[in-house]
């Protein structure tokens, strides 16, 4: 199924257009993602992105934490398969990283920053340049704009205010006492990459800052101190990962146990006759004891002591003085 929007916001005349380019060009559409891949040329050429003159860049790799290391590679070589990742010498390195998706499931995202300056300011300047010689009638005008592109493009200056703000919300970022210690890690790197270069104790100050509590009490008894953030980070994942596998096991448990029973529901079934007969025997126990009670009452003075003539046909009789009852010497 394919989503063409909410209702009414494509007319019927576009819908039956798309599904009419949809079924001309169905093969140059992946529907999965085994049919994910370079697109053929019978179908289009490369796009060629204009770019100004600049030397290539090196970005600093992002480390891949060894927790999910296998997961990414398995990623890569998923899309070397398909054909939408290609071996490449080139002098150009930009970083990647990985984020987690809805599902729980892994994606590799590219930091695409040095790109989409280099091809998107010399628009910027075309664009620019055009509105001048349209207003002015020569291109001279365009001098100050030349002075301030590459200012711009050198200091990347589209927010002033971007370090200033990535830096708040890295003091604000706090991990959920419940959550899982991956988006968080996610979440810190991308904050870090938009604030520039730090020392690596500052990074591992800020990261321990927003853990979570029983993460925070289980690092307390780790023997040594963490040399590095990646150090730190492979630590608190696999801190994660048990605290999560032991709350899981934990609700198994629950689900398994039987229900609560009060202290009648523990008794073996009756049935309605055998009710009806311990019920009886109830009754009679209490009228017996209720008999035996108003005489032995009449028998007892003020101080609830036997009277004399009763003491004395006891003692004669040789009867208990206490209960009234013969007992074997």
């Amino acid at each position: 199924m394919i989503n063409f929007g909410p209702s009414g916001w494509l007319s019927e005349e576009e819908t039956n257009l798309l599904k009419n380019v949809i079924f001309l060009r169905e093969k140059a559409i992946a529907f999965c993602e085994e049919e994910r891949g370079v697109l053929k040329h019978s179908y289009g050429k490369p796009y060629k992105v204009p770019v100004i003159s600049h030397e290539p860049w090196q970005r600093k790799p992002i480390p891949i934490p060894k927790s999910i290391l296998p997961q990414f590679v398995e990623l890569v070589r998923e899309r070397i398969h398909t054909g939408l990742y290609e071996q490449s010498t080139s002098s150009y390195n930009s970083p990647v990283f990985c984020e987690a998706k809805p599902n729980g499931k892994l994606r590799i995202a590219h930091d695409l920053q040095d790109l989409i300056y280099e091809g998107l300011f010399i628009s910027w300047y075309l664009m620019r340049f055009q509105r001048a010689v349209h207003k002015e009638g020569f291109p001279s005008v365009t001098f100050p704009f030349w002075q301030e592109f590459p200012l711009l493009r050198s200091g990347r200056q589209h927010d002033p205010n971007e370090v200033r703000k990535a830096e708040q919300e890295l003091d604000n970022l706090r991990m959920k006492e419940s959550g899982h210690v991956s988006l968080y890690i996610a979440d810190f790197r991308s904050l870090i990459s938009r604030i520039g270069v730090w020392e690596e104790r500052a990074y591992i100050h800020v990261y321990r800052r927003g853990l979570a509590s029983r993460l925070l009490d289980q690092l307390d008894f780790h023997p040594g101190a963490f040399d590095t953030l990646q150090e730190l980070m492979d630590v608190t994942l696999e801190l994660d990962t048990r605290y999560h596998e032991r709350q899981k096991e934990k609700g198994g448990n629950q689900e398994k146990k039987p229900p609560v029973t009060g202290s009648n529901q523990s008794r073996p079934p009756q049935n309605s006759s055998s009710k009806r007969l311990h019920q009886n025997e109830n009754k009679k126990g209490k009228q017996f004891q209720s008999s035996k009670d108003k005489p032995h009452a009449a028998l007892l003075n003020k101080d609830n002591k036997l009277i004399g003539s009763e003491k004395e046909r006891r003692i004669k009789e040789g009867l208990c003085t206490y209960c009234g009852e013969k007992h074997p010497i």
